[in-house]
C-alpha cells in the first residue's frame, strides 16, 4: 500500500457509478431534511400561535366562546390558523428559493393521511359522524372540540395554506428568472 507525501493512505478504489451518488443521495437528504422541517414548521405553529398565544391572551376558548359565539370561534380559528400558515409561508418563500420550492410540497402527505381517515370514517360511521368528527364541533361550549380536529384537519389546512404562501412568494418574487429574461 503506497502512502502520499503527507502520511496518508489512499482511498480504495471504486467504481464511476459509486462517486456519482454520493452527491445525489446528499441533494436528496437535504430535501428530505428541508421537507421534514418544513412540514413540521408548517403544521405546528400556526396552531401553536393559536392556541398558546392569540386566542388565550383574548380570553376565547371553544368552552368559555368568543364574542363571535362559539359556532364562529370555529371560523375564526380555521381562518387564524390558515392566515399564520400563508404567512409563514410567503415568509419563507421570500428567504430562500430552494425552501420555497421545498414548500411548495409540504401539503400532499397531511391532506393524503386526512382524506385516508375521512374515508375509513365515512365506512365505519356516517356522514354526520365524519363531519363532526373532523370538521366541525357539535357542540360547542359544553366540552372541548374533537381530537382528530386538532390532530388531522388543522394540519393539513395549514400546511396547505403554508404551500399558497410559498406560491404566492414566488409570483411576487421581483427576481424570479422567467425564459424571456433569460435570453436577453
Amino acid at each position: 500500500m503506497t502512502i502520499d507525501p503527507n502520511g496518508r493512505q489512499p482511498a480504495p478504489p471504486s467504481s464511476p457509478g459509486h462517486k456519482a451518488l454520493g452527491p445525489i443521495f446528499r441533494g436528496w437528504a437535504l430535501i428530505a431534511l428541508q421537507w421534514a422541517a418544513q412540514q413540521s414548521l408548517a403544521c405546528l405553529i400556526p396552531m401553536l400561535f393559536c392556541e398558546l398565544l392569540l386566542f388565550p391572551a383574548l380570553h376565547w376558548s371553544e368552552v368559555a366562546g368568543s364574542p363571535f359565539g362559539n359556532v364562529g370561534f370555529q371560523v375564526v380559528q380555521a381562518l387564524t390558523i390558515g392566515a399564520c400558515g400563508s404567512a409563514l409561508g410567503v415568509i419563507i418563500g421570500q428567504r430562500s428559493p430552494t425552501a420555497r420550492r421545498v414548500a411548495l410540497w409540504t401539503w400532499p402527505l397531511p391532506v393524503a393521511l386526512l382524506l385516508l381517515l375521512v374515508i375509513r370514517e365515512l365506512r365505519t360511521f356516517g356522514a354526520w359522524e365524519t363531519f363532526a368528527s373532523f370538521f366541525y364541533w357539535d357542540h360547542p361550549g359544553r366540552d372541548p372540540g374533537p381530537l382528530p380536529r386538532e390532530i388531522f384537519t388543522y394540519p393539513a389546512w395549514s400546511s396547505s395554506c403554508y404551500s399558497l404562501g410559498a406560491a404566492l412568494a414566488h409570483r411576487l418574487d421581483p427576481h424570479k428568472r422567467t425564459p424571456t429574461s433569460a435570453v436577453q
